[in-house]
């Protein structure tokens, strides 16, 4: 047969739907796809980008696949449950357990229709699905409890299970998401996994060195300057109060060192010296005659007798989250996940007028 019947729920912008489409080009079949999603908004933007498939503004929850599907079969089931109500990224919140039941849509689906594959993406704290107490927070003891019964459902049901963590810098992505996958099939044919495309700088594979991750300076527009966090509007309608400002004080004695004044020095004023970021970091910058930067395979500049302990510096822009504990990274590693709101700030190389000394400056974006 030269068709593959897939349906994509709880469909987006369309990555799977593409991803899929992908897959069966390469085999030589044509996708027909039925996507469902009960936002109108969601189900209008895949419209943009899959116009050729069937679809249905529909609540999965309540949806009747046969209906949707009058074939009656599916090769390919792709389900991206709601994954706002497992993910950390909800900063605490209490979660909402009816939101949270709607993975179990997908098993009407798999006894309604005859679906022979099946791929449910979703967050990495999927795997800690469980109930909740009466304030609608996970009951500790009980993670995990709802996923391993829907899994065994799954493999009740005749199929054969497999779940993994991917990270999308293993296959070519400047981003290093992570995301929970579960294939699972009863069509007889062996799970097979995606082989890693790329690796960490300094890893490798048995037969040979795999391209390195991607770096986010790549998909970073550099023309976009941001602005400035001490210029944000939101920042200037409320000033720091004396405590706050003590605070950051004894922070910048504590941990600042002999540089603390210089970060400090930032408030008085400073101008900006541009180089080229179109070198991979860290970068040498000489402090003179407007000079570009170089890489740190490249010679020194000249080394003057008058100032040689100031005239050169190591330049690193760093990218760091809004949230969490995780340290700042290089413009030369993978960007993290980017979520739905603005949650990272570009930490780049300033000179300080008086000093000639490299401070930070961070900015937003």
């Amino acid at each position: 047969m030269n068709e593959i019947l897939a349906a994509d729920l709880f469909c987006g912008a369309g990555g799977s739907s593409t991803g899929a489409e992908r897959a069966a080009q390469e085999i030589g079949k044509k996708l027909t796809l039925v996507c469902v999603n009960h936002w109108p908004l969601a189900i209008e933007t895949h419209k943009r980008n899959h116009p050729s498939a069937r679809h249905y503004i529909e609540d999965i929850s309540v949806a009747k696949p046969r209906q949707l599907v009058p074939e009656g079969y599916l090769d390919l089931l792709m389900a991206s449950p709601e994954c706002t109500h497992f993910s950390r990224a909800r900063g605490g919140r209490p979660k909402n357990d009816q939101s949270r039941m709607n993975p179990w849509a997908i098993i009407r689906w798999i006894t309604d229709l005859n679906v022979l594959s099946l791929i449910v993406e979703n967050v990495r704290e999927f795997v800690e699905w469980g109930p909740l107490d009466n304030e609608g927070h996970p009951i500790p003891d009980k993670k995990g409890t709802y996923f391993e019964a829907w899994v065994r459902t799954i493999w009740e049901l005749g199929y054969s299970v497999q779940w993994r963590y991917l990270n999308a810098a293993d296959y070519g992505d400047a981003t290093t998401r992570t995301r929970f996958f579960l294939i699972a099939r009863k069509d007889g044919v062996p799970i097979r996994w995606p082989e890693p495309t790329h690796a960490p700088a300094g890893s490798g594979t048995m037969l040979g060195q795999l391209p390195v991750w991607r770096a986010a300076r790549e998909i970073i527009d550099w023309d976009v300057r941001g602005r400035s966090l001490f210029d944000d509007p939101k920042y200037k309608r409320k000033p720091l109060s004396q405590n706050t400002i003590q605070r950051i004080v004894k922070g910048l004695e504590k941990y600042g060192g002999q540089f603390a004044s210089l970060y400090i020095q930032l408030l008085g004023g400073s101008a900006d010296q541009d180089s080229n970021t179109d070198m991979p970091a860290p970068f040498i910058l000489a402090h003179r005659n407007n000079a570009n930067g170089r890489g740190m395979e490249q010679p020194l500049p000249t080394i003057t007798a008058s100032n040689c302990a100031g005239t050169l510096s190591i330049v690193d822009p760093q990218i760091v989250k809004y949230y969490g504990n995780d340290d700042a990274s290089s413009i030369d590693a993978p960007l993290p996940t980017v979520t739905t709101k603005s949650r990272f700030g570009l930490v780049e190389p300033q000179l300080l007028k008086r000093s000639s000394v490299i401070s930070m400056r961070i900015q937003n974006y």
